[in-house]
């Protein structure tokens, strides 16, 4: 159960490091193009970084991409899991008369409509020293009676090509990871698969699209976390863990 004190002090902090990479082209879209004379119908987000526009992965894209898999995760091993968006549910009422109540354990990591999350995802930027290719892509439109084009239905989208670097950070907030539970359990399956390359974002992954990994220098994830405990505040000096080490492998 969450308390109210879930985050009156500091109990522990970690953050990860790293670099993330996209095994297949991505497409996270932009809605649509900025003006009407783009030959692009669908092209990428991108983010103003001095006096450039580059691609990124939203922070909340990630965060909603975790949260997807964590809601699997608990379903898989029988726990009841709320709808985020039934205003009616437990976890959404939580907090209207001062308490926290019972919280299924996807709203106890990633926070409610009333609860604040535990995990902090910001948005993964291109890597300073990186370089990004662009594709247009065309698509179409198949009807469904006649197995052909359908007429009109022709467009483009864009996408970044497969390779680019984005820097990755991750916080966990008043979670031990140093303990054993069925929240620390989903937390580590997730990054499991970040690494492994098992996570798609943005649109077009029923064709393959929107593959992304923790990249690897020499053999090893590149990525790195800090632990964050009251203990450590006298020094400053805060411990870093490898990647591996602190999933669990």
């Amino acid at each position: 159960m969450s308390t109210v004190d879930d985050f009156d002090e500091l109990k522990c902090r970690y953050i990860i490091k790293g670099t993330l990479t996209n095994l297949s082209q991505l497409h996270i879209g932009a809605g649509t193009a900025d003006t009407e004379f783009s030959m692009i119908d669908g092209p990428v987000i991108r983010l103003r970084v001095g006096s450039d526009e580059l691609p990124y992965i939203p922070g909340s894209t990630l965060k909603g991409i975790f949260r997807t898999e964590v809601e699997r995760y608990f379903r898989a091993i029988g726990e009841k899991v709320c709808y985020p968006y039934d205003h009616e549910s437990v976890c959404n009422k939580a907090g209207d008369d001062g308490s926290l109540g019972d919280l299924c354990p996807v709203c106890e990591i990633f926070g409610s409509q009333k609860i604040a999350s535990h995990i902090i995802i910001s948005d993964a930027v291109l890597n300073k020293d990186a370089q990004v290719f662009l594709k247009v892509k065309p698509g179409v439109a198949i009807n469904r009676i006649t197995g052909a084009t359908q007429r009109g239905a022709f467009y483009t989208f864009e996408t970044v090509q497969p390779g680019a670097v984005f820097d990755f950070e991750m916080q966990i907030i008043n979670i031990d990871m140093r303990e054993d539970g069925k929240k620390q359990r989903a937390i580590k399956f997730v990054l499991r698969q970040l690494r492994d390359g098992w996570l798609q974002v943005g649109g077009k992954r029923s064709t393959g699209l929107g593959y992304i990994k923790i990249r690897e220098v020499d053999g090893e994830p590149d990525a790195r976390v800090i632990e964050i405990r009251p203990e450590y505040l006298e020094t400053f000096k805060f411990p870093e863990l490898k990647f591996n080490e602190f999933i669990g492998e």
